[in-house]
Formats: C-alpha cells, sequence, structure tokens
C-alpha cells in the first residue's frame, strides 16, 4: 500500500507531499486537483509497466502531465513510499520479506528519465537496500541479494542497452531479480474505477471477466462470469442491492441470442424484468459500484499483499442516502486493499471520521495536500457540528478556492 507520495511539477502540484491511510477520501472543490491525483497515480503505474519507445513519446506524455506554470527546463518529479509484507524467493533458493519500497523518478523535456532511485528495507535488516541507482547517463543495479549492503549495486547498464533505454523506467528489470518487486507491490492489484452509465449497459463477451473495467464496460460479463463460476459473488452483490434499492428482487444476465454476448437485468418485487437502458442512471451506477467492491473481495491476493481501489465521484447521480453503504463497504475492503476515493459530497463526508480525509485547495501556485489536525477547536465544533456541515462552512479548507 502506498505510505507516502510526492508530486513535483504534475499538473496542478507545485510540489506536495501526502501521507495516506488503509482508507482515504480525497476531498476537495471543483477543480481542485483531486482527478489529478489519481492520474499522477495511474500515470506512475503505466510508466512502470510500459514506459515510452521514443523522445517524441516521452515528449508527448510530459507535454500531457507538466505543470503550465513552472519552466521547461525544470524537471517532473514522482516519489513514492510503498509499505509491503509479502516473501519472495530468491534465485538461490532464499527467501526475504520486504516491508518498504522507496521509488523516485525524474523526468525532463527532451532527456528522458534523468534520475531513478529504488531502495528496499528487509524485514531481517533494516538498513536501505539499494536495487536501483541512474542518472542521465548511467544505471546500476542489484543482480543478486548480498548481506554486504555496499556491494548491492554490482552491474552496469552497458551505454549501448541504456541508450535504448532512456525513456522506460527500471534500466535492467529483465535482467534483474529485484526490480520487478516494485511491478508486483504497486501494480499488480491496481484498480481503478469512473464508472459511465452508458458504459456499464453494454452487452459484453463473457471471458474469465473477474474483475470490472474501470469504466463498467465490462459489467454484463463479470456478472456471468462469477454466474457461472462463483454464485455466491452474485448472492453478495444481490444482498446488497437489495437493501439498497426499493423493489429490488436481484440482478442476472441473459445471453443475445446463441451468442456469448450478455446483458444485464434487474427483476423487481412483482416479478418484472427491466434491462439496460429501461433502469435509471443512478441504478446502473450503483449495480456497478457494488459489483466492483464485492467482487475485489474474493480476489486471491497473496499473503501479505495489498491491492490498490481507487473509485472517482462514487456520488454521481446516487441518492445520498446510499452513500453510506457505499463507505461501509469501502472501509471492509480495508483488509485486501489501500481504498482511495475522491468526492466532493456532504453527504459521502457525513458517513466519515476525521483521519479518513486528505483535503485539497487551490490558490495561484497549485494545489495543496493536507490532512486534517486534530485540534481542539475541532473537537469543540464536532460536539456541536457533524463533519459534513463543518466542511461545507469550509471550517476545514477544501471546499472553496480560498486563494
Amino acid at each position: 500500500m502506498i505510505k507516502k507520495l510526492r508530486l513535483k511539477n504534475f499538473l496542478s502540484y507545485k510540489d506536495v507531499t501526502i501521507n495516506f491511510n488503509d482508507f482515504n477520501v480525497i476531498l476537495g472543490a471543483n477543480a481542485s486537483g483531486k482527478t489529478n491525483l489519481t492520474k499522477a497515480l495511474i500515470a506512475l503505474r503505466d510508466l512502470i509497466i510500459g514506459g515510452h519507445q521514443s523522445l517524441e513519446d516521452f515528449d508527448a506524455f510530459m507535454e500531457s502531465v507538466f505543470n503550465k506554470n513552472a519552466k521547461e527546463e525544470e524537471t517532473l518529479v514522482i516519489e513514492i513510499v510503498l509499505n509491503t509484507n509479502f516473501a519472495t524467493e530468491l534465485t538461490n533458493g532464499a527467501k526475504i520479506i520486504v516491508e518498504e519500497h522507496h521509488y523516485k523518478l525524474e523526468m525532463a523535456f527532451g532527456k528522458g528519465i534523468v534520475k531513478e532511485n529504488y531502495w528496499i528495507k528487509l524485514k531481517e535488516n533494516p538498513k536501505p537496500f539499494k536495487i536501483l541507482v541512474r542518472d542521465e547517463n548511467s544505471a546500476k543495479y542489484t543482480h543478486e541479494y548480498n548481506p554486504e549492503f555496499n556491494k548491492c549495486l554490482a552491474l552496469e547498464i552497458d551505454s549501448k542497452s541504456f541508450e535504448l533505454l532512456k525513456f522506460q523506467l527500471m534500466a535492467g528489470k529483465p535482467l534483474s531479480g529485484f526490480l520487478p518487486l516494485l511491478q508486483k507491490a504497486y501494480c499488480e492489484f491496481f484498480m481503478m474505477y469512473s464508472l459511465v452509465s452508458k458504459q456499464l449497459i453494454r452487452p459484453f463477451f463473457s471471458r474469465n471477466q473477474k474483475i470490472l473495467a474501470h469504466n463498467g464496460q465490462n459489467l454484463s460479463g463479470v456478472l456471468q462470469f462469477y454466474k457461472e463460476h462463483n454464485p455466491i459473488v452474485l448472492d453478495s452483490i444481490n444482498e446488497v442491492l437489495r437493501r439498497n434499492i426499493p423493489h429490488f428482487e436481484n440482478v442476472d444476465t441473459k445471453a443475445l441470442g446463441i451468442s456469448k454476448n450478455y446483458y444485464f437485468t434487474v427483476r423487481e418485487t412483482d416479478g418484472k424484468d427491466y434491462v439496460l437502458d429501461e433502469l435509471s442512471e443512478g441504478t446502473d451506477l450503483f449495480i456497478g459500484l457494488v459489483t466492483a467492491m464485492i467482487t475485489s473481495q474474493y480476489l486471491e491476493l497473496e499473503k501479505g499483499q495489498k491491492g490498490i481501489l481507487i473509485i472517482e465521484e462514487p456520488e454521481k447521480n446516487l441518492h445520498p442516502q446510499l452513500m453510506e453503504e457505499i463507505v461501509a463497504l469501502a472501509k471492509s475492503l480495508t483488509d485486501k486493499f489501500q481504498v482511495i476515493i475522491t468526492t466532493h459530497s456532504t453527504d459521502l463526508v457525513a458517513h466519515l471520521a476525521v483521519d479518513d480525509i486528505i483535503l485539497l485547495d487551490k490558490n495561484e501556485s497549485g494545489t495543496r495536500l493536507q490532512r486534517i489536525n486534530k485540534t481542539e477547536e475541532l473537537e469543540r465544533y464536532l460536539e456541536e457540528f457533524s463533519l459534513d456541515q463543518i466542511w461545507l462552512n469550509n471550517d476545514l479548507g477544501g471546499g472553496t478556492i480560498d486563494g
């Protein structure tokens, strides 16, 4: 899970650092930078998995995410600290448990990656164990585990190969058994949802659809998969929907003709079935959200591993009373997932604790991030007002653009 994140010159963030908990709600006004925070997390995932193949591709990426108020010669920095607790078996048969990953990436227009550092802390040895140290001209990395930490960075990428890797993260990944640890810790179970009603109601081909797509376009395929392979999951989804949607009986799937393209239907207590666009957008979105969260509970993560689950603005088109269920469901996932929610819904805030919230404000210098301090003044406020009332009055910040 993410322990700390630093962003420098990424979209609206000039230079900010924020700590994360198991459950986090990013709270701020429209255009304050909530989506930019999730974009940074997604960009880092995509860079680790893929990278870029040319200077043109790299500079196009930089242009899309670089802070418009920064000077072009400045660098873009993403720095992340991850906590983990899963065991890894090395090529020599030894097992290590990585407790902390520290990764820093620095990029520049026309140059590609100018700095990249990755080190870990092991359970049996609290000293930093360096995996990769890179600058504009060279990259040294660890090939095999050596308890003598000053001997870890034993190999260097040759100049010809390094030129090809100039726009790709984690130089030497194919040669080192350690560099993929970051990918496993951060990317393996990274799930982000920004659901779209028109996508949710699309018929979808059923083929091992265990995880909902980010926009929900494979919802019918996911429901059909669990109907065939693990009906308990579908029962759990229906149980939540039944207690929250009036007259709801169950959600089911039907095939289009003889094909394996499926669409979902909703049966109400009067025995009538409703399909696709016969349902309200709010019903479609709530079914999608519940499916995303319930199916996450049934994914098989390695012991000690924790995924990352991001939900953008779950309040869209939903009745305010459903916010309590969404918060409760999201918090129930924190044994397996670190949950990050973006919102500007007071109805959702009403069901949060102070420690859940990360506040965003924006002024001329960019977006600011902060945790709420539990001051005596806040305690006095909470004796008289609810948390959502305090935020709505802008007594916490993160409500309006206050300069």
